[in-house]
């Protein structure tokens, strides 16, 4: 939870030198379900920092290329720590969050203007190539579960629902087993052992059930890593069914969290029902040069496990070839 956390601390807050206050938030929901973190963009939120930056990358190219190279400096540190894989200290975790944090905009940057269309030229052709070689979100990631599970051995298998407050005052393991089935997370403060449907219900917000895109058994979605592949079908809804997960599997999943990295080495090819350019999906598939598609809606409710499918990520559609037997 706590790379979880940063994100939307940069979303808000830390854009601001080339990006006015960001006034769409919460700019993310974080839900942990049975170990697995769901990541519940706002769709205005996303749109207003994909708009600010592509006018700022149009306006001022010399500018944006300046603050890719900014980013590329402040990260040669950070690198180091990826290395390492782990800390010895909690000063030096809280000072290698802080670094991960103040340095997070410029990753952002990348992940969106590379898929930016209205951006050309040397500003995309360099979030471009920055973006391919880019495993800020998985190194990060691994550097904090290493390390609280070495400083804090108590909480064993419940590393994933640790959060930034935590460390200073860690809770119980009782109270981390709670969190771990379910467990709400928003970047205004609040937080709250309870079910994402009490949380909507309390803040008045809506479920709403979108539309399923595509014809002749064809779903579509987004492309998050292109590539074509064909596979049989493996769902995945919680670390409970990562073993069945073989070598060339497709995993279906309504998103992929860390605690699936496991099963992510080893498929062929990733689809999923939700998710963005920054979601956890799209970031590793890129990491790891595997086909992925996201963001098809329905995917987990089309495909069933053993289903042979047929991925087209580039172009942008996955489909049923054969059932399973």
């Amino acid at each position: 939870m706590i790379l979880q956390q940063l994100w939307p601390i940069s979303m808000e807050e830390g854009l601001s030198e080339i990006v006015p206050k960001n006034p769409f938030r919460p700019s993310v929901v974080d839900y942990l379900y049975h170990g697995s973190c769901e990541i519940w963009e706002n769709d205005e939120s996303v749109k207003y920092i994909k708009d600010q930056f592509a006018k700022f990358s149009q306006a001022q190219p010399q500018a944006a290329l300046h603050f890719l190279q900014r980013f590329v400096d402040k990260k040669e540190p950070l690198e180091k720590v990826w290395q390492r894989g782990v800390l010895d200290s909690l000063r030096d975790l809280k000072d290698f969050i802080t670094a991960v944090r103040d340095n997070m905009a410029g990753d952002l940057f990348i992940l969106y203007i590379s898929y930016e269309n209205r951006v050309k030229g040397a500003v995309k052709q360099r979030a471009y190539a920055l973006r391919d070689g880019d495993h800020y979100f998985s190194s990060s990631n691994k550097v904090f579960v290493n390390t609280v599970r070495k400083l804090f051995p108590q909480i064993k298998d419940y590393v994933n629902a640790v959060c930034i407050n935590d460390l200073d005052r860690m809770p119980s393991v009782a109270e981390m087993q709670q969190r771990y089935e379910h467990y709400v997370c928003v970047s205004d403060g609040y937080s709250r052992i309870q079910t994402l449907e009490e949380y909507a219900e309390q803040t008045g917000y809506r479920f709403i059930e979108e539309a399923v895109e595509g014809s002749g058994g064809v779903l579509t979605g987004q492309t998050a890593c292109p590539g074509k592949v064909i596979g049989p079908a493996k769902l995945l809804y919680t670390t409970n069914d990562l073993a069945k997960v073989k070598v060339g599997d497709i995993i279906v999943s309504p998103m992929t969290t860390a605690n699936f990295m496991p099963a992510l080495k080893k498929a062929a090819a990733i689809v999923t029902d939700e998710g963005g350019i920054i979601c956890h999906a799209a970031i590793v598939a890129r990491e790891m040069n595997k086909p992925c598609l996201i963001a098809t809606k329905a995917a987990t409710k089309i495909f069933q496990d053993g289903d042979l499918l047929e991925l087209d990520a580039g172009v942008g559609w996955v489909k049923k070839i054969a059932k399973s037997q």
